[in-house]
Order: structure tokens, then C-alpha cells, then sequence
């Protein structure tokens, strides 16, 4: 007794026992825990609350039949769960009947079976809502013959065939055709391996239906067989259809003189080619494009036009022109791509190409002439701009860019003590990417006898050095090679028939060598470049030249003014020694003329400018000689001399030196009694950029009315009036109010 109710607790199952008034007479101790005490309660009130029997409860049916009773009831009590009841009826050792029920929840196993329901209900949604056609077979006789277990509603709709015709019976009862159809065969080689297989697109026919179908078969898990399969009669009708066009098309592709192809958008598979592309590439029909029709592809081009033929939707956007150099031969063409309907339904890209390789050369050809010619005019800019020295470096920066060269440089020559031929790096330029050499000490008194002599004896003659490294001696390839240089050109620097350096390309990319044009162009600016440097080089030479001039000119004025000096001292001498007063004043008047020619002399020595002289110096010295030699400071006689800032040439500085040295002096002698003091003043302004104005005046007894200085008996006033108007070709005037002042115009420019 306690064993049965261990296992009935274990197993969740309830036990009681009922007699035929329906009262309980046993409860196992697990469902007992769940209600109140029995308290002699008969079994309907006790399990749910009913005040009669069930008319549909087992006991009851059990009573009637003697004989074991299953059903399924639902407990108040219990929250309303499922429950399968067993009642089963028996006699005790007095004859009476009892009835033992054995209660199971079964409310998971409800729920599974709910959950069944749906989820066949949800397959059976899909399998009958499947587009294509779905028959499930059981294999018969070993897989001689299959029987249909299920047929969803497209494969009924295709096939024309209700369900009941087809489930339960044989596949070769309801398609006879089957066998030559070839699907059996497929069938069977399927449910025996598993493996899954497709029947291509074939033809079935019997005396009932004939339709093209495209079949895939699968083994399921349960051992049946399924076969999914599309209609494909209306494309092959349309197939059909198709042919004569496609064949009057293919002959009208065959006849351009143009690369037409057609390929899969998806797979890339090449579907057409006319006659031109298979003559070009061979017949790569069934092959794939990026890899047959291009090369070097690790996957579909990414210049693959595909993704701009079709729109969102999916529907053709019209023509796409492009332009392209194929990577198998390397033509240039011009692509013309569309997406059009292929005669199977699909759709796939067309592409027809012209090739546009000459005008692309022309093009090109033309395009580099342009990137020459600026390049050439930057570069001449820059070598005409130049004050003194060659900008080498300005001159490569200019002319790199523009000669498809990875590296650019200028090697000048010079010879080491042994007067052996050496070359220096003067300039470099490099593209993005392009290693500099600039700074590599192998190239800096690099000799030409040890390592080039080749290039030496051709580019003394004139000629270049090029071609690719690889076929240099080996000499020259153990400097080349290091640089990374693949392709070279070296243009001689040619000054007055001297090898004077040269220019180098390097092309540190590809071997590709520079053309006729692109020699002609590099031949202009070593030209340019050579005759800079022989500009230069006169440029040095005459500055060398001037320089000399210069230094001759200034020991000439030195001499000069040197010589003056003396005669300056042989007057003072002779002007102390005369004891005539006459003779003492006609020495001094020629003292201070001769001074006055002396200090132009010595400012023009002393001058940056040898052809014009700074006034302001000149005119101070010159008034202070005058003042010591007057000795005006001692008489109470005052000197200012004012002026704008100007420089005149050394004929007008004489001219205006001898007529301010005649007049001062003339004021220093006449202008002031003996022990009265005044002022003499010197002004020289510029009335505009050429007229000059030169004022000499002081506040004196004045000029006497009757002296005219145009005819004036003094010498001294001859001599100053014939130095304006002939050496200044200027006018002289003269005004007596409270002093004299001398007013001279002349032209002159100013600083």
C-alpha cells in the first residue's frame, strides 16, 4: 500500500476509490493535500462541488457497463486543468462493487497537442501558399514506384489535377509519362542517398497534359520524398518565340565593328558575344566576364556598370556611356551598357564598345603637348624672373610636374684637383610617393671616367642618354638601380658648345620611355636652362667688368681731387707771398672756384652713385669751405643752407657748385660792411619732378641798382650768370629789397 502511493506521488498521478453510492472510500495522501477532509462527502461534491453525478462522469458509465471507462474531465478544483480519468470497476471480497480512478493531469500534453495543431495548420498555410509546386511521395516496391502522400494547391493548380486524384495513388498511375520524363529515375536516386539532385527544365508529355517543368527533389527527414517544381511552359513558349529574333539579332550584332557581349547580372556568366569580341578574346560564351573578357580580377570589376542599369525596382534606367581602357589588351573604348529582357525572362546587361583608341591617343597626345608647353613657359618664368644666380630648384619644381617623370633633377659639372670630369646634384624634384635622392652623398662628386663614361662621351657631343636601366652596362646599373630607376632620360646642358651638366628624368613607376615629343619638349628646357646659365654667367662677367670701371672711376676722381688740393695750396701759397690785395683776391677767387670743383670730385668718389651726386653733403661742405676760407664766423656771418632731396648728374653739380661758390662769396666780400654781421642763406627746392629752384640771398647792404648782372663788370657774376644759362640751361634773377636774392630756375630731376 505505501509503495503505490510512493509511486502515485512520484508520478503526480491521483488515486481514489468510489462505491456504488458514490462515496469515497480511499484518496491517496498527495490529492487529499489539496482539499478540505473528506467529512463522509460523496465524490461529486467533493471534487466539484456538484449536489448530483454527472450524467457524462466514468463512474457512472462504469456502473452501467461493468467495464473500464476512460475520459477527460476538467476540475474546478484544479483550476479547470485537463484531466484524464481512468475508472476502472472491481468487487471487494463481500461482493461489493467498487470503482478505482486513476486521475493523469494531462495539461502539457494538451498543450503539445495545441501546439501540433497550430504548427500543422501554419505548414499547411505554407505548403498550399507556396507559388511553386510541392508533391510529397512515399517510396513502394523498393523505389520502383512512389505513392502521393500530399499535394499542395499551386502543384494541383499546374498540374490541373485534383487532391483526390493524386494522394494515395501511384505516380505512375496519375503521370504515366513519368519514367521518360526522367523524374522517377531522380526520385529514387534521392530517397536511396539523400542527396538532393535537380531535373532540368525538360518537356513531360503523356496523352493527357504535355508541359515543361524544372524539378528539385529532397529527401525529408521522415524517408519521404519531396519534389518542388516551377511551370516553365510559358517561358519556353516565349523562348520559342524568341529564337528567330535572337538569331536575326545575333547576326546583326555579328556585323558591327564593335566589342558587343552579353552577360548574367548576377552570375557574370557570359551569354553572347558577336563575331568581333570572339576574334579579340576567343569564345568565352559560358564563361565568366571579369575573368575572361578582363584580366588580373580577383572578383567582379569594380567598375562593373550593373548597379547603374537597374533602379530601385528593379527596372531598366536606359543607357549608361562610359569610357574605359580594357586591362587584357589595353585598348581604349567607348561603352554603351543597357539592362534588357534575355530571351529566357531574365534580365541581363548588354554592352556594345567602340574603340576609341586613336583619339584617345590624339587626346592624350594633345593633352600632354598643353601640360608640356605650361610647364616649359613656368619653367622659362621662373629662369627670366631670376635677378643673378639660376634658380635650379624653382626651375625643376616647374618643369617636373609637367614631364611625367617620378623624379626630376639638374647635375652641374666641375672638375676635382686632378682636373678630372665630376658631376653634383644642384636641384630635385619628386612626385608623391617618389623617394628623394637629394641628399644621397653617392651623388656629389660623382666622376664621370670612373663610373659614366658612356654618358659622358655622348652628352659632350650633344646627344642623350636614354632607355631602360635593365639594359644599361652594369657600371651604370650600380648607381641607377639603387634609386629605384626603371626608365631614364638625360638631356646634356650644352653653354657655348661646353658640357656644362645635364638634366635627368627617372620614371620609378613602369619602364616606359619618354617619346619624340616628350624630347623635343625636355630638349627646349635644357635649352632654357643652358642659355640662364650663360645669361648668368655674362651677367657675372660684366658686373665683374663694372666693378673694375668703378674702382678706376673712383681712383680717378680721387687723383683728381688730389690734384685740385695741390693746385689749392700752390694759390693759398702764392696768395700769401703777393702783397698786392688785387692779385691776393683774383687767388682767392680762383682758390674757391678750383674748391668748389674739388669737393664735386671727392663726393663722387666717395658716392654708391658715380654718376650723380647727393646735394645735401656737397652743398654743406661746400658752404662751410667757403665760410672757413671767408672767415665769416669771425665777421658775425651766419651760413644755412637748406634743400628737398635730389641728386643731379656731375655737369649740373659743377655748374651749381660754381654759381653757389660765386655768389656766397660775393655776399661774404660785398654784402656786409666791415664789423656788421648778417645772414647768408642757401636754399635749392624742387618746384615738381623737374623743375629745380636754387635761391641765394642774404640781408646785406644789397646790390647796387646800377649793376646789371647780365652785363655786370665783375667776373666773378659773369662766370655765375654763363653757368645758368649755359651749363644749367636755366634763368637767373635778381631782386635788392632789404638784401640780395638771387632766384635760379633750371630743370633738373630729383631723387
Amino acid at each position: 500500500h505505501q509503495r503505490i502511493e510512493f509511486i502515485l506521488g512520484a508520478t503526480n498521478t491521483g488515486l481514489d476509490i468510489i462505491d456504488s453510492d458514490f462515496n469515497i472510500r480511499y484518496i491517496d495522501p498527495e490529492w487529499a493535500k489539496r482539499y478540505d477532509p473528506i467529512n463522509g462527502r460523496k465524490c461529486h461534491q467533493y471534487f466539484a462541488d456538484l449536489t448530483e453525478p454527472c450524467s457524462c462522469c466514468g463512474i457512472v458509465k462504469a456502473m452501467e457497463t461493468k467495464k473500464i471507462v476512460v475520459a477527460e474531465e476538467t476540475l474546478p478544483k484544479e483550476g479547470n486543468r485537463p484531466i484524464q480519468v481512468t475508472t476502472i470497476p472491481f468487487q471487494n471480497e463481500e461482493g461489493e462493487w467498487l470503482f478505482a480512478e486513476v486521475k493523469v493531469d494531462i495539461t502539457e500534453r494538451k498543450r503539445a497537442e495545441e501546439a501540433l495543431r497550430e504548427s500543422e495548420k501554419r505548414f499547411r498555410t505554407l505548403f498550399d501558399g507556396m507559388s511553386d509546386g510541392v508533391a510529397i511521395y512515399e517510396a513502394i516496391d523498393a523505389g520502383a514506384d512512389f505513392v502521393f502522400v500530399d499535394y499542395n494547391r499551386a502543384g494541383r493548380k499546374m498540374d490541373n489535377l485534383p487532391w483526390a486524384d493524386a494522394v494515395g495513388r501511384r505516380l505512375t498511375e496519375v503521370f504515366p509519362g513519368v519514367e521518360e520524363f526522367g523524374l522517377l529515375a531522380v526520385l529514387k536516386r534521392v530517397w536511396e542517398t539523400g542527396v538532393a539532385e535537380q531535373l532540368p527544365t525538360s518537356i513531360y508529355k503523356d496523352g493527357r497534359v504535355s508541359y515543361w517543368r524544372n524539378n528539385k527533389v529532397y529527401r525529408l527527414p521522415s524517408g519521404e520524398v519531396a519534389a518542388i517544381y516551377s511551370d516553365e511552359t510559358a517561358a519556353k513558349k516565349a523562348e520559342e518565340a524568341l529564337r528567330p529574333k535572337h538569331a536575326r539579332f545575333a547576326a546583326v550584332m555579328n556585323s558591327l565593328d564593335a566589342v558587343v557581349y552579353v552577360a548574367d547580372m548576377e552570375t557574370y556568366e557570359v551569354l553572347f558575344i558577336n563575331q568581333y569580341t570572339r576574334d579579340l578574346f576567343g569564345d568565352v560564351v559560358g564563361k565568366v566576364c571579369w575573368q575572361s573578357i578582363q584580366t588580373g580580377q580577383t572578383g567582379p570589376c569594380a567598375f562593373c556598370t550593373n548597379d547603374k542599369l537597374l533602379d530601385a525596382d528593379g527596372n531598366p534606367t536606359g543607357t549608361y556611356v562610359w569610357e574605359f581602357q580594357n586591362t587584357r589588351n589595353h585598348r581604349w573604348y567607348q561603352c554603351r551598357d543597357n539592362a534588357i529582357p534575355w530571351p529566357d525572362g531574365r534580365i541581363v546587361r548588354i554592352e556594345t564598345a567602340v574603340d576609341i583608341t586613336d583619339r584617345k591617343q590624339v587626346e592624350e597626345a594633345t593633352e600632354r603637348r598643353g601640360r608640356y608647353l605650361a610647364g616649359l613657359n613656368n619653367a622659362t618664368q621662373s629662369l627670366l624672373a631670376a635677378d643673378d644666380a639660376v634658380p635650379f630648384q624653382e626651375f625643376v619644381d616647374k618643369i617636373g610636374p609637367a614631364s611625367d617623370a617620378g623624379r626630376t633633377y639638374v647635375f652641374m659639372n666641375h672638375r676635382d684637383a686632378g682636373g678630372g670630369l665630376l658631376m653634383s646634384q644642384k636641384a630635385e624634384w619628386c612626385a608623391e610617393g617618389i623617394q628623394p635622392e637629394i641628399d644621397n652623398p653617392l651623388l656629389q662628386d660623382l666622376s664621370y671616367d670612373v663610373w659614366l663614361p658612356r654618358w659622358r662621351e655622348s652628352l659632350s657631343s650633344g646627344s642623350l642618354v636614354s632607355g631602360r636601366v635593365a639594359d644599361f652596362p652594369e657600371k651604370e646599373r650600380d648607381v641607377l638601380e639603387p634609386q629605384e630607376i626603371k626608365a631614364i632620360l638625360i638631356i646634356p646642358i650644352m653653354v657655348d658648345r661646353e658640357f656644362v651638366g645635364f638634366i635627368g628624368f627617372d620614371n620609378c613607376v613602369s619602364e616606359r620611355e619618354w617619346d619624340g615629343v616628350g624630347q623635343t619638349f625636355l630638349r627646349s628646357a635644357a635649352n632654357n636652362l643652358a642659355q640662364a646659365i650663360r645669361n648668368s654667367r655674362s651677367e657675372q662677367n660684366l658686373r665683374a667688368s663694372i666693378d673694375e670701371k668703378v674702382v678706376l672711376l673712383r681712383e680717378i676722381h680721387h687723383r683728381v681731387k688730389n690734384n685740385m688740393q695741390v693746385i689749392l695750396s700752390l694759390l693759398r701759397m702764392h696768395a700769401r707771398r703777393s702783397h698786392s690785395e688785387q692779385i691776393q683776391t683774383v687767388f682767392d677767387d680762383c682758390r674757391d672756384r678750383v674748391n668748389a670743383m674739388s669737393l664735386i670730385h671727392e663726393a663722387l668718389y666717395q658716392s654708391d652713385d658715380l654718376a650723380r651726386i647727393d646735394l645735401e653733403a656737397y652743398l654743406a661742405k661746400l658752404c662751410r669751405n667757403l665760410s672757413a676760407a671767408h672767415n665769416a664766423s669771425g665777421k658775425g656771418i651766419a651760413v644755412t643752407v637748406a634743400q628737398c632731396n635730389m641728386t643731379l648728374d656731375m655737369d649740373k653739380c659743377v655748374a651749381v657748385g660754381m654759381v653757389i661758390a660765386e655768389l656766397v662769396s660775393n655776399a661774404f666780400k660785398h654784402a656786409f660792411p666791415s664789423g656788421k654781421g648778417g645772414q647768408v642763406s642757401v636754399i635749392l627746392s624742387c618746384l615738381d619732378e623737374e623743375e629745380v629752384e636754387l635761391i641765394v640771398q642774404d640781408n646785406g647792404k644789397g646790390l647796387p641798382e646800377e649793376i646789371d648782372i647780365l652785363n655786370s663788370p665783375s667776373v666773378g657774376l659773369r662766370l655765375a650768370v654763363a653757368a645758368v644759362t649755359r651749363e644749367l640751361g636755366g634763368l637767373i634773377e635778381v631782386e635788392r629789397n632789404g638784401g640780395t636774392r638771387f632766384i635760379i630756375r633750371f630743370m633738373g630731376k630729383s631723387a
